[in-house]
């Protein structure tokens, strides 16, 4: 991509009352809008951040069997009122009448609106086990939004639910997804602890969060007796004498929802007796846009971002003294096809700007690698690789394909 042709719009300054780093970075860097309080726009960078982090999470449920729907956000009222939640849920759900002044709700949550899916489809011990999953939007009437997308109305998540005959299969498939969240923070470079939690408004008989270590994290936490435990943010003083005070970002949430639901809504399954019994459940939750602002709370120094690799929205920036029309035109557009070819993301700065610039924005927009072009390839095929994680620097000479595979070898790790 060049840089002239993208939609990149970057920020020197931002609204100094912003308190987090990730929320002040996003919007310095381009990588969303604001739209209104808690609703936010996915700028290109963005998208393409909020897409690798996706594509990650169905990587890592697909290889365990999961299986991927899609459900609308409007739900029907009728739903909600089976389950008893329609009234229990709180001011967080935003409800409305349609023109034929039928209620319905923004679904702040999918369990009602799956299990009416499976219910219709399943009814015998044999069609079960089976897990199924989407990555779409929620939305939640906060009523004090703030830090961008780490507490806003609309959001982006990654919500599973398993189906279940029995309490140890269920524990079994509980275990197995939480395998898979931790390989899957691990590959977008996520430090993150699991910490037992209250299940909330979703109920159930038990559950975890996978919390981001992060500074600035709204959870505060403890180790007691070699337990973490989470504390609220009026206890904190309590504690600070005699315990170390951690923070962290919820990023995923498991619960154990035996047939808290099922019991409700009348779903059941006929078992090998013959006889009827309430389907077990767990629900499994990723927070995929408040993702971003947590890998930047990691991974951030005075210049901008420093994005992991596999969530980049390029991976690599060229950065040529000068571009069109110039004696380094020809090199950089074979730089350019040559990594496309090896299936790395390019970012080719060829704006007329100062090479300072230049590398300001690429610092400021995290690209994990660059390449800076100037006068000594003329003299000797010299130019600079860049490491944007550790700030190393070394001076490459350019050798045709062996330099391009050595540099995509350092890139895909």
């Amino acid at each position: 991509m060049k840089y002239s042709k993208a939609f990149i719009h970057t920020e020197r300054t931002v609204n100094e009352k912003l308190d987090a780093t990730s929320h002040k970075l996003c919007i310095q860097a381009g990588l969303i809008q604001q739209v209104s309080a808690g609703l936010y726009n996915f700028l290109p960078l963005g998208n393409k951040v909020l897409q690798k982090i996706e594509t990650v999470i169905r990587e890592e449920l697909d290889a365990i069997g999961c299986q991927e729907i899609a459900m609308p956000i409007v739900q029907p009222k009728e739903l909600w009122v089976e389950s008893e939640r329609w009234n229990a849920y709180g001011k967080e759900m935003l409800k409305f009448k349609n023109r034929d002044e039928r209620e319905f709700c923004f679904g702040p949550t999918h369990e009602e609106v799956v299990i009416d899916l499976a219910r219709s489809k399943v009814s015998s011990y044999k069609q079960f086990p089976f897990t199924l999953y989407q990555i779409g939007r929620k939305f939640r009437d906060e009523m004090r939004p703030k830090n961008g997308l780490l507490r806003g109305k609309e959001f982006m998540m990654k919500d599973a639910y398993s189906f279940h005959t029995s309490n140890e299969d269920l524990d079994r498939e509980y275990n197995a997804l939480r395998d898979a969240y931790f390989a899957i923070f691990k590959r977008l470079g996520l430090k993150v602890i699991g910490i037992a939690a209250d299940p909330g408004e979703i109920g159930g008989d038990g559950s975890e969060e996978i919390v981001a270590l992060s500074k600035f994290g709204e959870d505060y936490f403890i180790e007691q007796n070699g337990v973490v435990v989470k504390i609220e943010e009026n206890e904190v003083e309590k504690y600070s004498a005699t315990h170390e005070i951690f923070r962290g970002i919820e990023v995923g949430h498991i619960f154990k929802l035996g047939t808290k639901y099922s019991a409700a809504m009348n779903f059941n399954f006929v078992n090998k007796e013959g006889k009827k019994e309430p389907v077990v459940m767990g629900c499994y939750g990723i927070g995929v846009s408040r993702i971003i602002n947590a890998i930047i709370e990691q991974n951030n120094d005075e210049k901008g971002i420093k994005w992991p690799v596999a969530v980049a929205p390029y991976q690599l920036s060229i950065i040529p003294l000068k571009y069109a029309g110039s004696e380094f035109e020809a090199i950089v557009d074979e730089f350019d096809k040559a990594f496309t070819k090896a299936c790395v993301t390019t970012l080719v700065d060829d704006r007329d700007q100062g090479m300072g610039v230049k590398i300001k924005d690429s610092d400021l927009i995290g690209i994990p690698f660059k390449i800076i072009i100037g006068r000594r390839f003329n003299e000797a095929k010299e130019f600079e690789l860049e490491i944007r994680a550790t700030g190393e620097k070394k001076v490459m000479t350019y050798n045709g394909k062996e330099t391009i595979k050595e540099i995509t070898s350092l890139i895909h790790g």
